[in-house]
């Protein structure tokens, strides 16, 4: 009684932060951050039913009246406005926005990517060129999908469906769809195994042990108490405030995690002040395994989760089209900018994680930390807020895709729409109680869906959008026009070929030899 007393208590303070914000905070966050607070299209944030979100833009056209001009404006209630175009951002909030959109939660898995390849620090050599490489290609997409934008004349593109139906056609677009749904639903999985993980490290450092402290506990617990509620809530606008918290609390996580690994050696061996708390399987381990997996299809482990730590390409449209002033220099200015924020945060992570761990890093690199380190437990908790800000939208965004490749625009009930909000979340529950591993659902979501997105998709719309204008007559054929098809023709193969190396890998691909 008294252990489950001592995790209730986690309970309540996440209940009772969540019905201030909830109750209290309405209108207080600043709108352009509102407008736009997980950085999805606004085709992947509509309910489904012709209901929306209150902080996306809908295509008037969603609702059979499709307009140049006309869109629906969401103000803080579920009912929406036909106003005029969205409003523009600037480039700072922009740059924000787009950094947000990138920096989630899938950056705790970083370490254990180069885990698999190594553990020595020579392995971060490979490592980081991996991170820069994958994100120049990544950002090459991100301002393609803009350039597609500008090249169409056509101010209905707002969304990567939009652009797709415009540039290859209507009848493939339930691709698009699809993959918004699988995408969505890899990381409400990532996310619903993370909370699981936070939870059970909070119940201990609230003195809680044996079962109620593990992480099945955790999730069982918090399911219908919290994710239930957030998930069957009729507004989400007062949640913003956790999104913003959520993209404070990677970058506060990530000095903490350089701290502990250059400063104090807290977790150095032999003898580091919190080395005696860790359980075996956490405590650093370097120079066992050396280089032994780095050209095995282990090294595309670390692939995938690059890959979808810069995976903001579905939103590339809306970026563009609600940049102020937008113009491709403006665009290729704010790309730039995103990305290489974004590969420093994503390197200082990996870097950090890696050094004070080595090849011992979970899934999860924070349940490495002891319960003991209180930098840790602020940490856990910071990063809890800001994905359980993040679960909602995200779970919106997946129930959206699902109706749209199920129900393709016809009325959704209430009685529906609840319906399958309880089995997408009971799916989902289940399997993170069956998955252990962060790391897992995060590389495959990437390895499955993040090539097709980064490379894959944006390549076919480049060379469907120039083979048409240069049969128009729209495009002069040059050298460098096709030294660019090439390169596209070559991100379309390489995209490919990286889904059935890392699936070929197995189930646990972070199961190597470490004691």
């Amino acid at each position: 009684m008294i252990m489950w007393q001592n995790w209730g208590k986690v309970l309540t303070v996440v209940g009772v932060g969540i019905s201030v914000v909830s109750n209290g905070v309405h209108g207080f966050a600043p709108r352009s951050i509102i407008r736009n607070p997980s950085t999805f299209p606004s085709h992947l944030l509509s309910t489904g039913d012709g209901s929306r979100s209150p902080f996306t833009r809908v295509d008037a056209g969603a609702q059979g009246n499709r307009s140049a001009k006309g869109r629906i404006q969401m103000s803080d209630s579920n009912e929406g406005q036909v106003e005029g175009d969205s409003p523009k951002s600037g480039m700072l909030i922009s740059s924000f926005n787009l950094m947000k959109g990138m920096a989630g939660a899938s950056v705790l898995a970083l370490p254990s990517g180069v885990a698999a390849v190594g553990d020595v620090p020579l392995a971060l050599v490979p490592a980081t060129a991996l991170m820069v490489s994958l994100g120049t290609l990544s950002a090459y997409s991100f301002l393609n999908i803009g350039r597609i934008c500008c090249m169409s004349g056509n101010e209905d593109v707002r969304s990567l469906n939009d652009a797709w139906t415009n540039e290859v056609g209507a009848n493939s677009a339930w691709i698009i769809s699809l993959c918004c749904f699988l995408v969505t639903f890899g990381a409400t999985l990532a996310y619903s195994i993370l909370l699981g993980d936070t939870f059970s490290s909070l119940a201990a450092t609230a003195g809680a042990k044996g079962i109620w402290a593990s992480r099945h506990a955790s999730l069982l617990a918090i399911t219908p108490t919290i994710l239930f509620q957030l998930c069957h809530l009729e507004s989400l606008a007062a949640l913003a405030p956790f999104s913003i918290a959520g993209t404070l609390s990677i970058f506060a996580t990530s000095i903490f995690m350089a701290i502990r690994a250059f400063v104090g050696g807290r977790y150095a061996l032999p003898n580091g002040a919190f080395l005696a708390s860790l359980a075996s399987e956490f405590r650093p381990t370097f120079g066992k395994i050396g280089l032994s997996k780095i050209a095995s299809p282990s090294a595309l482990i670390l692939g995938s989760m690059t890959a979808t730590s810069y995976l903001v390409h579905f939103s590339a449209p809306e970026f563009y089209s609600t940049l102020k002033d937008n113009s491709l220099p403006r665009f290729g200015a704010l790309t730039a900018i995103g990305f290489i924020a974004v590969g420093l945060v994503n390197s200082l992570f990996m870097i950090s994680g890696f050094l004070t761990f080595g090849g011992a890093c979970a899934g999860n690199v924070l349940n490495n930390y002891s319960n003991l380190d209180a930098g840790a437990s602020i940490c856990r908790g910071l990063m809890t807020f800001g994905i359980l800000g993040s679960y909602p939208f995200m779970f919106l965004a997946m129930k959206s895709a699902f109706f749209q490749l199920t129900q393709k625009g016809k009325t959704v009930s209430k009685k529906l729409k609840n319906k399958v909000t309880n089995s997408l979340l009971a799916v989902v529950i289940g399997l993170a109680l069956l998955l252990e591993d962060a790391g897992f659902a995060v590389s495959m979501n990437g390895a499955l869906m993040g090539s097709a997105i980064i490379y894959i998709f944006p390549s076919i719309m480049f060379l469907k959008a120039t083979t048409r204008r240069l049969k128009e007559g729209g495009m002069v054929r040059t050298t460098r026009l096709n030294l660019e098809r090439a390169f596209n023709k070559f991100l379309i193969g390489f995209g490919a070929i990286c889904v059935p190396f890392v699936g070929w890998e197995g189930p646990d691909p972070l199961d190597m030899e470490r004691g």
